[in-house]
């Protein structure tokens, strides 16, 4: 029977849900006016046994279970009777079932009443015994009417590939004639049951300008919002929220969903536990992927069904791929599952074949295809085709008639394996008469300039600029280029960078405020993800100490200092519109100190420093260097200053290399000389004595003393007003600079050298992408004075 005929007034619908799309379409092709009701088993069983937050969080904190685990648990105590079992483990859960029935924390419903004359249950190859409960139930209340495939039985062959791509090849061939006979593409559908073949398929379709519904899931912990969210969590979450829409652009769409998705998650949960498992949550959930029209549907052939004007392509029906294999490695394991009287894994097996047998034979359009070798071994067909004795194909070949670009692709793969290995293929020379033209072994690397309304449009008119990106962009503009526009290298925490993360964060909280270090700073450590070995936990607790030495040195130089204002993590946002693009340079500067002064802030600027400091300014005539010039820039530009005026700007190294205390008698002083600042003071002594009063022989700033005559030595590096304000100058010429030549898409590659040293290619990792070659490199004269050089 097909479900079109079985559809009657005033019926609940079962169906798997991604096959509810489909079918409603189907049904709303009918004549008059139906009311139906739509639902899953899957819906079925939540409402019939459910859990909550309370739940996960209880097992978490009383049995130790990680947050995975505690959901496994949960998830199949809806199997578990108020019985005893003589099992350990069903025992067990009994037991927490109890423990969580009297909590409140999972709650058992009835079968609804529903007010319908009818139930279908259509779309699922074989219902499991839990189910038949649920079907028998239902039955007993109600008239259930069963839809089942129609068994066609049509004869069918399959066809045997080499390899994986010449299969995936022929498909796309394939789907491109059944495109010029004018079959909706709506109605191609293509089936895997192995997700290596998501990625070439992707791939090689877009040489043959197909596209499909396969999208990478993103869950909300790898968004950028996601990740500040749980970086910024308040214990009033409501907090965290408005610093979300602070911080980030809520008109954009993108921002939206996401925003929207953290909102729907949170309303799941109660706050006061949420903070001890949001990052699993965050985790596991993940983005809606949008459905476009003219997709091709790839989708797995299990609880799908299809109708008679779909085309269905089944690829990889290889031996343990189609049938997949279940084996006695779940949470029950066999004996555990007959006590309960569920299917056993042989059992499913055997009730898994036949429904896909049932299946196969009743899909109307049938293309089936297998491989006999992929980039992780050897295959065989399925044994599937023991029962369905289809005629199998073999030798088969792939049509050059539908993709120029795959014909230029394989007409260089074949030449290599003329010019490598002496292997001359039949197709070689057709190829190369008809593709001469794609000069092979002379490689262009040169960057072919994008089209800059479709770069406008990608960054959706924003452009956010900062000392990193900046940085990058003139070292080796594509090096910006693959980093901040393509972003195609993850952001990846390391050890080292969350040691320089917890020292900054203790920093910014400790000077205000009275607080427990070690405290803090273990709690700092539960709050992140990240996994340490003994190693890593020895050196983080290790460098615990280390941190309450920086700030006992820090808080005697304050001792020195008159500047009775700080900010710490201070944020400056500078934004411009250029050319209709809103254009935002952000910047984070670990400490501002500063003071009224008559009508003005005198300001000092400090930022800490994990690695060894370069202070060098010289170069910032060419973009390069400009770490401690552009915090002046900021500082400038910032609302918060009254006409600022520049004390001095300097790097404080918190992290150092110093030699073993064994050796060296002074050691604790070695460190103290160690925290002192490096950097640029102002030339004015008065100005200077408000942040140093000990100058004349600093015990705050690195190098700085005066003479017996009152001058500066020739170690004390100061500027006078006219030099600041020049540095600031350059600055923002490089900045407006940078941004024209990145909204007019300037991404050549242009690694910079200077004296010999290349400034750009030394720890790159796209050294691989863009074949830089000496061509490339642009040298650029050695700057020894910037203030004597124009």
């Amino acid at each position: 029977m097909r479900l079109i005929d079985a559809i009657k007034d005033n019926s609940l619908l079962i169906i798997p849900k991604n096959n509810k799309h489909n079918v409603v379409k189907e049904i709303t092709k009918l004549e008059g006016i139906y009311n139906i009701k739509y639902s899953s088993f899957e819906e079925i069983e939540d409402r019939l046994y459910s859990y909550n937050e309370n739940a996960i969080h209880y097992l978490m904190d009383k049995y130790n279970y990680k947050y995975d685990v505690a959901c496994v648990y949960l998830d199949n105590i809806r199997y578990i009777e108020e019985k005893k079992y003589n099992n350990n483990k069903l025992d067990f859960l009994v037991k927490l079932r109890s423990e969580l029935l009297d909590l409140g924390f999972i709650k058992y419903g009835l079968i609804e009443d529903y007010q319908y004359d009818n139930i279908i249950i259509y779309g699922y190859d074989y219902i499991n015994n839990y189910r038949k409960k649920i079907v028998n139930e239902l039955e007993s209340k109600y008239n259930v009417i069963y839809v089942n495939d129609n068994i066609l039985d049509k004869e069918n062959k399959i066809y045997e590939f080499v390899s994986i791509k010449d299969e995936i090849i022929n498909v796309a061939g394939r789907i491109i004639d059944l495109i010029n006979l004018n079959i909706d593409i709506n109605n191609i559908k293509i089936v895997v049951s192995d997700s290596s073949y998501n990625k070439l398929i992707n791939n090689i379709f877009s040489l043959f300008g197909l596209k499909t519904n396969i999208k990478n899931k993103t869950s909300l912990d790898v968004t950028v919002i996601g990740k500040f969210f749980l970086d910024n969590i308040d214990d009033d979450i409501n907090i965290t929220l408005d610093k979300i829409k602070d911080n980030f652009d809520m008109e954009d769409k993108y921002n939206i969903i996401i925003y929207n998705k953290i909102i729907n998650v949170l309303n799941k949960y109660d706050n006061s536990h949420i903070r001890s498992f949001i990052k699993d949550i965050f985790k596991n959930t993940y983005l809606d992927t949008i459905r476009y029209s003219n997709e091709i549907e790839v989708l797995n052939i299990y609880n799908n069904v299809f109708s008679d004007e779909d085309y269905v392509f089944i690829l990889g029906f290889n031996q343990g791929l189609i049938p997949k294999i279940n084996k006695d490695e779940e949470f029950f394991n066999d004996k555990e599952l007959k006590i309960l009287g569920l299917e056993t894994s042989i059992e499913r097996n055997n009730k898994e074949k036949e429904a896909l047998i049932k299946k196969i034979k009743s899909i109307n359009n049938l293309y089936i295809s297998y491989k006999l070798y992929d980039n992780n071994g050897e295959y065989l067909i399925s044994l599937l085709n023991d029962e369905l004795g289809y005629e199998v194909i073999k030798n088969n070949t792939n049509s050059y008639l539908y993709s120029n670009n795959y014909n230029k692709l394989k007409l260089g793969i074949l030449l290599d394996n003329l010019v490598k290995y002496g292997i001359h293929d039949d197709i070689l020379d057709k190829l190369y008469s008809t593709y001469s033209d794609i000069n092979y072994l002379d490689y262009d690397n040169s960057y072919k300039e994008i089209d800059k309304d479709k770069l406008k449009s990608f960054l959706d008119n924003k452009l956010v600029l900062s000392y990193s990106s900046l940085s990058s962009y003139y070292e080796c503009s594509f090096k910006y280029y693959l980093s901040y526009i393509l972003k195609i290298v993850p952001y990846e925490k390391t050890f080292k960078s969350l040691i320089g993360d917890v020292f900054h964060y203790i920093l910014s909280i400790c000077f205000d405020n009275e607080i427990d270090i070690d405290k803090e700073y273990d709690k700092y450590l539960e709050d992140i993800d990240f996994e340490m070995g003994e190693k890593e936990k020895f050196f983080f607790n290790k460098l615990k100490e280390d941190l309450k030495f920086i700030i006992d040195g820090i808080k005697e130089q304050y001792k020195h200092n008159s500047l009775d204002k700080t900010y710490y993590e201070k944020k400056v946002m500078i934004n411009n519109n250029i050319d209709d693009y809103e254009v935002t340079f952000m910047g984070f500067i670990d400490k501002i100190m500063y003071k009224k002064y008559n009508d003005k802030d005198i300001v000092s600027i400090i930022d800490y420093k994990t690695g060894n400091p370069d202070i060098s300014i010289n170069n910032i005539v060419y973009g390069l260097d400009m770490q401690l010039p552009i915090y002046l820039y900021l500082v400038n530009h910032c609302d918060d200053f009254n006409n600022p005026i520049i004390v001095g700007f300097y790097l404080q190294k918190i992290l150092n290399s110093v030699p073993n205390k064994d050796y060296v008698h002074n050691y604790l002083d070695l460190k103290r000389d160690n925290l002192k600042l490096v950097g640029y003071s102002t030339s004015n002594k008065e100005l200077l004595e408000e942040f140093d009063d000990s100058y004349s022989k600093s015990s705050v700033i690195k190098s700085m003393s005066t003479t017996k005559s009152g001058e500066f030595s020739s170690y004390a590096k100061v500027l006078n007003e006219d030099e600041i304000n020049k540095l600031v100058d350059i600055v923002e010429d490089r900045v407006d600079n940078a941004t024209k030549n990145i909204i007019d898409t300037k991404f050549d590659i242009n690694p910079k050298v200077i004296n010999g040293e290349n400034k750009a290619c030394k720890y790159c990792m796209f050294y691989d992408i863009c074949y830089v070659n000496p061509k490339n490199y642009v040298k650029l004269k050695e700057v020894k004075d910037i203030f004597k050089e124009d």
